[in-house]
């Protein structure tokens, strides 16, 4: 978070910074010019010059200058620390007597374009939802391994990284939804830089050129970044479709992706983004929060606004939504379901009518995260808590089913236990060309290679009813 900018306005004889250095000695170190340089302590070592001197030296323009010059420096930490942005080199040396390293932009930062996502008419679209990663600023602690061998060290990070990496490689998704908690524990001090986590959470779907979503958790911003800071941040990341969203709409973080056809801008599949913020804001309400006013009438809004554009698709529409905390009716212990209802749900006991707002508009599956223990889909066909007074965007009439699916915690770096939960991610393939959505999960360990509850939510647009009809099974 501690970064240093180049100020935009200078004069040819401000002096700049050229080249940095962490060691012992830099003798022998090239510069941009042969640098004279200047020990600032802990072993970091910085080389200056005047714009002039660079300009007669390097026969170069003022603005062909200022793509070769240091123009950001910032601190990371740790020994797994990465700088996934374009431009940035982070040192492999740490600053002496510390875990900080130095990571050195060189020229104007470069806006990434958002990638555009298309289906493909001859496979489904890929989903695999990330939830509940818990990065940590360092290496970070595993709670509740399992398996954890005897003596083992367990580094939550890093093996959260290479199940993280397994999974990428192994199902090959078009987009990765990033449903919350990406990072912290719950213990502030596990996370003094947040921005060190975030770049180890983004790392491995940007060096493999992998679109993504994101949205917060409770979790993500205990420390010292504000959710504001967090999505700004992240929708300037490399292939990030994430956006802040409209400011008048609570939260940060509540958007629509669409899936285009493949030879047009018809809109084959809705992704909706929401954020479910963190706790109560309620006094007389424990708990988490909910979905609010402004959300709902955002959602009324943006679906009106891609009704032309979905309708006009050839095939069948699909629509899905993502959140972090459980809707409401995850409450309802006998909610029919396929997967492992292992822990209470925390969703809120206020229900403003999520479920029946996005079934209203098209959405056919939600995934979301919060609760670790907690894998299953649950067909929800009716209300739970339902408040007495809803918002005017939400239909009257009782509402069509839906399906509430819970991603499974994959880091471990939160808390797993009940009895040995293994972390798992879960995969939506998403095929418009035949209305289907499927699912299945991936483990961490055990049966790695295998499709965990593999079922189909939707069929020709509609749902299926795919879901166990014994509850002791679980």
């Amino acid at each position: 978070m501690n970064a240093i900018r180049l100020r935009k306005e200078y004069q040819p004889e401000d002096v700049i910074i050229t080249d940095v250095f962490v060691g012992p000695s830099p003798e022998g170190v090239p510069g941009l010019i042969p640098p004279k340089w200047e020990k600032r302590g802990n072993d970091l070592w910085i080389a200056r010059a005047t714009i002039k001197k660079l300009m007669a030296e390097l026969s170069i323009s003022e603005s062909e200058l200022f793509d070769l010059v240091i123009t950001d420096i910032t601190f990371l930490y740790g020994d797994d620390a990465v700088d996934p942005r374009p431009s940035w080199n982070l040192s492999t040396s740490h600053i002496s007597h510390s875990m900080a390293r130095v990571s050195v932009r060189r020229g104007s930062p470069k806006p990434s374009e958002p990638p555009v996502l298309r289906a493909n008419p001859h496979q489904p679209f890929k989903i695999l939802q990330a939830a509940d990663l818990h990065y940590s600023t360092l290496e970070g602690k595993c709670r509740d391994p399992v398996p954890l061998a005897p003596g083992e060290h367990c580094k939550a990070d890093s093996r959260t990284n290479a199940f993280f990496e397994r999974i990428l490689d192994d199902e090959k998704p078009d987009l990765v939804a990033f449903t919350g908690d990406q990072i912290g524990t719950g213990t502030p001090r596990d996370l003094p830089d947040p921005e060190t986590a975030l770049f180890k959470v983004l790392n491995p779907v940007i060096k493999r050129k992998k679109p993504y979503i994101f949205i917060e958790g409770n979790h993500d911003d205990e420390s010292v970044m504000t959710r504001e800071q967090i999505m700004n941040l992240v929708s300037e990341m490399p292939y990030s479709l994430a956006s802040p969203g409209p400011e008048n709409v609570d939260g940060f973080g509540n958007y629509v992706v669409s899936v285009l056809a493949p030879k047009n801008d018809h809109v084959a599949i809705s992704l909706y983004a929401l954020d479910s913020h963190a706790y109560s804001r309620d006094s007389s309400v424990s708990g988490y929060d909910y979905i609010h006013e402004s959300q709902f009438e955002f959602l009324f809004n943006k679906s009106h606004e891609l009704r032309e554009a979905s309708e006009a698709y050839t095939h069948i529409h699909l629509g899905m939504a993502f959140l972090h905390i459980p809707p409401a009716e995850t409450l309802d212990t006998a909610i029919p379901r396929l997967g492992a209802y292992l822990e209470p749900s925390t969703a809120s006991p206020i229900n403003p009518g999520t479920s029946k707002m996005l079934a209203s508009i098209g959405v056919s599956v939600v995934a979301f995260g919060h609760d670790h223990a907690n894998d299953f889909c649950g067909y929800s066909a009716k209300d739970v808590n339902l408040n007495s007074v809803l918002s005017p965007m939400i239909p009257k009439a009782p509402r069509t089913p839906i399906w509430l699916c819970y991603g499974g915690g994959s880091g471990l770096g939160g808390y797993g236990g009940y009895g040995g939960y293994i972390r798992r991610m879960r995969v939506f393939e998403v095929n418009p060309n035949v209305g289907m959505i499927k699912s299945w999960k991936r483990l961490e360990a055990g049966n790695i290679n295998e499709r965990i509850d593999e079922q189909v939510l939707v069929e020709n647009g509609q749902l299926v009813k795919s879901y166990s009809e014994d509850l002791s099974l679980e």
